[in-house]
């Protein structure tokens, strides 16, 4: 077997399964590293890069030393036994390489294992997730006042999630861009009181970093009783001001369909009028849709996200989630409408090239949306949780805020198709009384 095939066969062979789907090359780290030359044990996923040095040159030495007593007799016959005798010693080096190579990867594999269940232990038990480490000078502050830099914990956290997640990003802390404030006093002017009184209760902060790995999200804090009671929100500064409402929301929208070539269809999405197209309107609907995560768990419209993330069931049978969810087999939630949408499970926003969904499926995909769901967005569809932020953000920007709200699907040689709000829809009427009931008295909502 000649050492360049044995090199690339073991370069493609050693290789482990990083986070978030990707393939990593490992590298090596601990003391148990490369303790023979022919056998590894490393402490984690990453921790290998040396030992596949050494497989290799094991290997290579082997090949060579193979091709050496070949060419030492270049004139002798070659003989049925040789011939024989050869593709033995090549069948037998080829199984040990695949071997070898079994081990390696089998060794890295529960190595990765263990070191992101280390990762998730840390995560869950950080300090950053109990009332003891926020305290509650908070509390004294208005809502614009809550809005700040990340406190290195929080970046300390966020660092083991994106370890854990595969995000290259080492978020950091940053001054939040004044248009953070100006979007959060837009949306304040009209919400109701009842419903500011819970922010003011139940909202820590809003922190921002950059390099956080995505736009922002909201997470629990648990109170002195290991309680689902305050929340934080986390979002990344510089994300925010790149893009105006409508570019942003299209971006959004275009992330859940994988391009194909000649295929010339997109989605155009539309939040605000051309004059109020703005970044500070782009911020304010990022805002809501976090808002809504924060007061969902507050006012207890659906279940906790992080019981079902932590692997147990869930019941979706009453509050919000009931309208468009039920439970499935274990642990599992499905939508009410999967066996006319079966497409649903493959909506996954923010996923560009590796999206399951291509382009020459936006059309029937949102002609299916709107004739057979009550999900009011594509990204409502993906769970019970996005189904009310996305509910709670669009019902206050188009039914209170009283602001637009648009899809046009736009193909090459076609007219544009447009899905419009499906608020004042029969499609969506249950929802919409729900939402009513529940702007009117959020503390008990609407069963």
């Amino acid at each position: 077997m000649h050492p360049t095939i044995i090199r690339g066969y073991l370069k493609h062979r050693i290789l482990v399964q990083g986070q978030g789907g990707r393939e990593v090359s490992p590298r090596c780290g601990t003391s148990r590293c490369c303790m023979s030359r022919l056998w590894v044990a490393t402490g984690g996923a990453s921790e290998a890069n040396a030992c596949r040095g050494k497989y290799i040159e094991y290997f290579e030495d082997s090949a060579n030393a193979s091709l050496r007593a070949e060419t030492e007799q270049p004139n002798a016959e070659i003989g049925s036994k040789d011939i024989f005798e050869t593709a033995s010693k090549f069948l037998r080096l080829l199984a040990l390489v695949i071997l070898l190579a079994g081990m390696a990867t089998g060794e890295l594999a529960a190595g990765a294992k263990e070191d992101r269940q280390r990762l998730r232990e840390q995560i869950t038990n950080h300090a950053t997730l109990h009332i003891d480490f926020w305290g509650m000078d908070w509390a004294g502050r208005s809502l614009t006042e809550r809005i700040h830099p990340a406190p290195k914990k929080v970046i300390d956290k966020i660092r083991l999630e994106n370890r854990l997640y595969g995000f290259k990003e080492r978020p950091e802390p940053v001054a939040p861009p004044p248009e953070v404030a100006i979007a959060l006093d837009t949306i304040l002017m009209n919400l109701p009181v009842t419903i500011q009184n819970i922010l003011n209760d139940r909202l820590i902060g809003l922190l921002t970093v950059n390099n956080l790995g995505g736009t922002g999200y909201s997470e629990v804090v648990y109170d002195a009783q290991k309680r689902e009671r305050y929340g934080i929100i986390i979002l990344d500064a510089a994300v925010l001001v790149q893009k105006r409402a409508n570019e942003w929301a299209s971006w959004k929208t275009n992330s859940m369909f994988r391009s194909r070539p000649g295929r010339s269809v997109k989605v155009r999405a539309i939040l605000e009028e051309d004059h109020h197209n703005t970044i500070v309107n782009s911020i304010r609907f990022i805002l809501l849709h976090e808002i809504g995560h924060i007061l969902g768990m507050a006012t207890s419209v659906h279940p906790s996200w992080l019981v079902w993330q932590a692997g147990r069931r869930v019941d979706v049978a009453s509050g919000f989630s009931h309208l468009s969810w039920k439970n499935g087999a274990g642990k599992t939630i499905v939508s009410r409408f999967d066996d006319r949408f079966p497409e649903r499970t493959a909506i996954k926003a923010y996923a560009f090239d590796k999206a399951q969904l291509t382009v020459a499926q936006i059309p029937i995909v949102y002609t299916i949306l709107a004739k057979h769901t009550n999900f009011h967005t594509l990204y409502a569809c993906e769970s019970p949780w996005e189904d009310w932020a996305e509910s709670f953000a669009t019902y206050y920007h188009v039914v209170i805020d009283q602001r637009p709200w648009q899809v046009v699907i736009e193909a090459a040689g076609r007219p544009d198709q447009v899905i419009e709000s499906c608020w004042g829809m029969t499609r969506c009427r249950e929802k919409e009384a729900y939402l009513q009931n529940w702007f009117k008295n959020p503390v008990r909502p609407a069963e």
